[in-house]
């Protein structure tokens, strides 16, 4: 390049440098700027946060996220709590998008003090797949319905296959109707006076196999054997039970033979033949080896008070 006259070469240089140096300053001061602001604003976000977490208590349960008073809610946290509700919801009642789905938990409880809790619906139904019994296709365990004509049918149509049990003690109140057969069951043994006695079971009552200890001859009168049954949780058999049991061998027979004597037992008293005082005793024979009494004889003239040799005592339930 040519000089232009009356210009130093050296100055000019020294203006384009000059010139470009201010530039480049100029450049990175902006840039500098941007930067600055941008920290700033990360720094202001990050502390922003930071302050709405530390300025309130956690409220909700974890892992829900409390928001505070004139604090940013960030979309994350929102989704977040959102997401948390959606799937709690769905574990209980099934997918949001389905129609008519129940309560699906590990329990329930339903506080209703002072007022009434309530079962809108027909069926409740209680069914636990690992108890049931001879119908393991898992049918229909309906516990309670409220039937036709306003009824409440327990066990409705057998749907139980081993029944009902209720344990004691429970109390039945009013007149009750009985369709089909009542039967009791009826264990082995049962304690009485710090023992225990054989029991047999006659299908719809039980009896004392044989005298209880403290009932033997010669050692209660009806009124004793009466108060040794009832104090005992028992009762005295009546006549009907009585025989029955000696006709078909469930109970003790006495021999005749050996100075044994006639054998009886006691029984309820219903009625006497005799009206005066301290009679009204009932007591039914049990050995069939004594050809003047016929197994079972009933004999209702006994003094309720007296001791006599050849008469224990049994109990029934």
């Amino acid at each position: 390049m040519r000089d232009t006259p009356g210009m130093d070469p050296t100055g000019l240089d020294q203006l384009v440098r000059r010139a470009v140096d201010a530039e480049l300053k100029r450049r990175n001061r902006k840039l500098f700027s941007f930067v600055a602001v941008g920290l700033a604003v990360v720094g202001l976000g990050t502390a922003w946060r930071s302050f709405a977490q530390a300025s309130c208590a956690q409220t909700l349960p974890s892992p829900l996220v409390t928001f505070c008073a004139d604090a940013p809610a960030f979309a994350a946290d929102v989704n977040g709590n959102f997401g948390a509700l959606a799937t709690t919801l769905q574990n209980r009642t099934g997918p949001l998008t389905a129609a008519g789905n129940g309560i699906t938990t590990s329990g329930v409880s339903v506080t209703a003090a002072g007022r009434r809790g309530s079962f809108d619906g027909t069926e409740l139904v209680m069914d636990t797949a690992a108890r049931r019994g001879s119908a393991p296709d898992g049918g229909t365990r309906r516990a309670l319905v409220h039937d036709a004509n306003d009824t409440l049918t327990i066990n409705y149509a057998a749907d139980y296959t081993n029944g009902v049990a209720l344990n004691s003690p429970f109390t039945v109140y009013g007149s009750q109707t009985v369709t089909g057969t009542l039967s009791q069951g009826c264990p082995t043994t049962y304690p009485i006076g710090g023992g225990a006695v054989t029991m047999v079971d006659m299908g719809v009552y039980c009896i004392t196999q044989a005298a209880p200890a403290g009932m033997a001859r010669n050692a209660v009168s009806w009124v004793e054997a009466n108060e040794f049954c009832v104090s005992r949780g028992l009762r005295m058999c009546n006549f009907a039970e009585v025989s029955a049991a000696a006709r078909l061998r469930r109970i003790t027979l006495y021999p005749y033979a050996g100075g044994t004597r006639d054998t009886w037992t006691w029984v309820s008293q219903t009625a006497t033949d005799n009206n005066s005082p301290g009679f009204g005793g009932c007591h039914v024979k049990l050995n069939d080896d004594h050809p003047a009494y016929p197994l079972g004889e009933i004999n209702c003239a006994v003094d309720g008070f007296s001791r006599t040799t050849a008469i224990e005592g049994s109990c029934c339930f």
